[in-house]
């Protein structure tokens, strides 16, 4: 098929010669359409004819930004050959939007781009695809699944936030920056977990043992998880990393020593979380919960005076094993109270 603008019915609409024809300029390296619609003329061209398919020329280098922002008629898209770069919400909310073939020598794909396109199930990210940048599949609802080629060397996690029927992510194992186990991304010395799908199955998740950062957004909505075990080389959660998902508890080993804004809000379902002492807490890390109890040490009071005084009904103190044994408690009756931090005593005022 012909480069140029189709109907529902694969019908030819305007073709980009008759396209220029109506007055737009092209050039080999011409940012064609941040120019057009900028001079408000391409956009309202090509919206016009409220095109269901959009097959681009070769002379086509960038599609840039916002270029077809809000086209809802656009249902299939296919780049011309000699475009690298996708711009900044060029595709955004083109809500019926199913397909799209991304051509090979596509380097960039930008803020947005392809965001809020609620109808895209699939997408082949071509292998000299270099960046995918913030939220650049944000809301895309019907993504299912995704495969990062060797040649990304530069992805913001974000990239494919509140994507909500996305089940996993896949890492060429040539990827020298990216891996992925069990369809969850981390970077590839698996030091930092980068995204757990939202719609990846399963109540129980134990992080592996090595891993320092959970990156903010990491767990974003994830509708499953009930259960997260944290390792002792953790030493920092990010900005939402678990929020708005179904967690009931959760054990913050000592080695964590930062905590960043709404890591844990609208945990709805989250009842005890344990803190450890030097842990540094940025604000609103637990907004919107129903927390019940935040156990910690006796120690804790004196490094977090203004948390202690915001949270003070729910502040709990675990007891120590000497405070434990001291009470006569078994042996197994002790190691059952450190295990589940059942044996707490209030905080003294």
């Amino acid at each position: 098929m012909k480069p140029g603008i189709y109907d529902d019915e694969n019908n030819l609409i305007k073709s980009w010669d008759e396209l220029i024809e109506e007055g737009l300029s092209i050039s080999s390296d011409y940012n064609f359409f941040d120019a057009l619609r900028n001079q408000h003329s391409g956009f309202s061209i090509v919206s016009k004819y409220n095109p269901s398919k959009i097959i681009f020329s070769d002379n086509i280098t960038k599609i840039g930004n916002n270029a077809f922002a809000t086209c809802t008629s656009l249902k299939e898209v296919v780049l011309g050959e000699r475009i690298k770069t996708v711009g900044a919400n060029a595709f955004s909310n083109c809500k019926n939007l199913e397909s799209v073939f991304l051509n090979e020598n596509l380097e960039y794909l930008e803020t947005q781009s392809f965001s809020w396109c609620s109808s895209l199930k699939s997408i082949n990210l071509p292998y000299k695809l270099r960046a995918i940048e913030n939220k650049a599949f944000y809301k895309c609802d019907s993504l299912k699944e995704v495969y990062i080629p060797e040649s990304v060397n530069f992805l913001i996690n974000t990239a494919f936030n509140e994507c909500k029927s996305l089940e996993k992510i896949e890492v060429s194992f040539k990827n020298k920056r990216y891996t992925s186990i069990d369809g969850i991304l981390f970077d590839k010395n698996i030091e930092s977990l980068l995204i757990y799908p939202m719609n990846k199955k399963g109540e129980e998740y134990l992080v592996p043992k090595g891993i320092v950062n959970i990156w903010a957004n990491a767990f974003l909505f994830n509708k499953y998880l009930k259960k997260v075990s944290l390792p002792e080389t953790l030493k920092f959660i990010g900005t939402q990393a678990f929020s708005g998902t179904k967690i009931e508890n959760i054990y913050i080993p000592d080695s964590v020593d930062r905590i960043d804004s709404y890591a844990f809000a609208d945990c709805k379902n989250l009842k005890s979380i344990r803190l450890p002492d030097d842990v540094l807490l940025k604000n609103h890390t637990f907004s919107m919960t129903n927390l019940e109890e935040i156990v910690v040490s006796k120690n804790f009071p004196d490094k977090h005076c203004d948390f202690v005084k915001e949270n003070e009904n729910l502040i709990k103190i675990q007891k120590s094993l000497d405070e434990l044994l001291d009470e006569g408690k078994s042996f197994k009756e002790t190691i059952a109270a450190l295990k589940n931090n059942l044996y707490t005593k209030e905080l003294e005022r």
